[in-house]
């Protein structure tokens, strides 16, 4: 049988079954194939991959797996990865194995948080958009258009709202139940690489490649509905490169930020007085950029304080991510992942951390031996090649779905556990 006669049977036999596409492309949005995940386009599928013509592509497809960002669910049983082949991924942190994957954006996914209920994800990415979606069934909730690439999102602590930085050297506050902007941040001096909200309400966080990061008073400008501010309460000067991560500490006293220049530092938040930099005066600095943060969750039983309820992690392009005791900077521990770390996550309990990395791998560590437990690897997920013009969406082979379903549950409410946003 020639090739074009194949194609051609496929082609018939894939229209047999275009309304289990469409109601799958429809409910999904974009859909790219990962393994054990049948039911997302099965007919088209396994035709791709009983015929030699068609579904060589789903095999040698070339694609960029390298993974951007990382984090943990609030249960801690998965985690998720955003990736330079613009796709983010939920694996089962136990055993690594992908369970869903989520193809909206047209950009590279730098950035990737769960909301505190757990019913959503924010994604930001390349292509100008940061996204809420359903991580269950790839529902798009809401979508957050910017004027430029978004390098970092995140959620504030009900989930209410949505920060995001982008090259446009803007940071953007929106309401997360309706999509509006409520607060636009200005003053720094280039591309905004980072953002977080405190847990504790009143002020935003945002690091940027001028250098600096900046602590921002935004209560009043959220309150405000559609206010901005032109300058923040506190600039943190003292890195002498671009500000790739920061975060705050569970209760907000205090912030860190990682840097091009291969530190990491802790500030008092209240003053913007830098207290210290890790493995500045013991030893153990990163020999690469610090690309990514991360402050360890506090214990979920209350109970004394100890020294290790507070660290801080660390993920680095010298291949590395470290573990630091925050109060004395002390180095505790060097994980060595293989590739360039761009992202980092704790456990919600504090007994694992993930590492993303540019090798294409995310690896989950237990603290308790410093092992890796599992690895996630994003050169497994075969992509189909999709091709969308706005809400066209063409598949391998010719076979095409239009005017797919970008926004789903308009009425969507988050869980609200306080009153601070």
């Amino acid at each position: 049988m020639s090739r074009a006669r194949r194609l051609v049977l496929i082609f018939v036999a894939a229209a047999a079954c275009v309304s289990t596409a469409t109601q799958a492309i429809a409910s999904h949005g974009l859909i790219r194939k990962e393994p054990n995940l049948a039911q997302d386009i099965p007919a088209a599928a396994s035709l791709a991959q009983e015929s030699s013509g068609f579904g060589s592509l789903l095999h040698t497809l070339a694609f960029n797996s390298a993974i951007e960002a990382v984090a943990f669910s609030p249960n801690g049983n998965e985690v998720a990865t955003g990736s330079a082949d613009n796709a983010t991924t939920i694996w089962n942190a136990a055993s690594g194995k992908a369970l869903r994957t989520f193809y909206y954006h047209q950009g590279k996914v730098n950035f990737i948080a769960y909301s505190p209920d757990a019913e959503m994800i924010l994604t930001g990415a390349k292509d100008g958009r940061a996204v809420i979606w359903n991580p269950k069934n790839r529902l798009v909730e809401r979508e957050f258009a910017e004027s430029g690439p978004i390098e970092a999102v995140a959620f504030s602590r009900s989930g209410m709202f949505v920060i995001t930085g982008s090259d446009n050297k803007l940071a953007k506050i929106w309401d997360s139940r309706n999509s509006k902007l409520v607060c636009t941040l200005k003053g720094h001096q280039g591309i905004v690489e980072a953002v977080a909200m405190n847990p504790e309400g009143g002020t935003a966080l945002t690091g940027s490649d001028d250098f600096t990061a900046k602590l921002w008073k935004v209560d009043d400008c959220i309150a405000a509905g559609q206010g901005s501010l032109d300058a923040a309460e506190r600039t943190l000067v003292g890195h002498t490169g671009t500000v790739n991560a920061v975060a705050y500490s569970p209760f907000g006293r205090w912030v860190v930020t990682g840097s091009q220049d291969f530190t990491a530092r802790i500030w008092e938040a209240k003053t913007g007085k830098s207290l210290r930099i890790f493995g500045g005066e013991d030893g153990g600095s990163h020999l690469g950029s610090v690309e990514a943060i991360a402050w360890k969750p506090p214990p979920k039983v209350p109970g004394p304080w100890k020294a290790s309820d507070d660290q801080v992690l660390t993920g680095s392009h010298d291949g590395t991510a470290k573990l630091w005791m925050a109060h004395t900077g002390k180095l505790v521990h060097t994980f060595n992942h293989g590739g360039k770390v761009n992202s980092v996550s704790f456990a919600p309990d504090g007994s694992r951390i993930l590492t993303g990395s540019s090798d294409g791998t995310a690896k989950v560590w237990k603290l308790s031996n410093y092992h890796a437990s599992s690895t996630m690897d994003g050169k497994i997920i075969a992509p189909l090649k999709i091709t969308r013009t706005g809400n066209h969406v063409e598949f391998d082979g010719g076979m095409t779905v239009a005017k797919v379903k970008q926004f789903a549950g308009n009425d969507k409410q988050f869980s609200q556990p306080n009153n601070i946003y």
